[in-house]
């Protein structure tokens, strides 16, 4: 994906803030706000695109519960509204090692996990939550070793789904409508 001048500018100062240690929460923002998934590679092609932080805000109501987990978790954008509006404890489970590296420094601290949601090991030692929340990818995505489910059909967000269900009392999902 080729970036505007504008969209260039933006994503150079976004990886200006990010050798930082510490972030401020303005520079937090920003970053989600203006880093863009698909600078360095075509996110697309898995299904993976970023939550619009309007839309997050807005998603962050539905959530409920103390102790939550973000399921493709990505940057932490669903789980950095979430701890805005209460107190809650945030597991957040992303397999993509650029964006686990962004999202501890967005929010350092919740409990990162660099995994796929797919690896029963891990969903069965992470315990039993509150909420999943997710803005899962979507589509027929390959790679998703997901033997154990019983949904056998090809949309990953449906397999998300199910996995929340196995983990959690209640979940919120983002999901195109097709």
């Amino acid at each position: 994906m080729k970036l505007t001048k504008s969209q260039t500018k933006k994503q150079d100062e976004c990886m200006s803030i990010l050798k930082k240690d510490v972030l401020s929460e303005d520079e937090k923002i920003f970053i989600l706000e203006n880093y863009n998934e698909g600078a360095y590679s075509i996110n697309s092609k898995y299904g993976a695109f970023f939550t619009p932080i309007g839309l997050a805000r807005d998603f962050s109501i539905e959530i409920t519960g103390n102790k939550i987990v973000d399921l493709c978790a990505g940057i932490g954008c669903l789980s950095y509204y979430a701890q805005m509006r209460r107190d809650v404890e945030i597991t957040c489970i992303e397999i993509n090692q650029e964006y686990f590296n962004i999202g501890k420094k967005i929010l350092p601290n919740a409990k990162w996990i660099n995994a796929s949601v797919f690896d029963l090991n891990i969903i069965k030692s992470i315990g039993k939550y509150d909420q999943s929340i997710s803005n899962p990818p979507f589509g027929k995505i390959n790679g998703c070793k997901s033997d154990y489910l019983k949904y056998k059909g090809a949309e990953f967000e449906f397999k998300v789904i199910e996995i929340a269900s196995m983990i959690s009392d209640y979940g919120t999902f983002i999901l195109p409508q097709m």
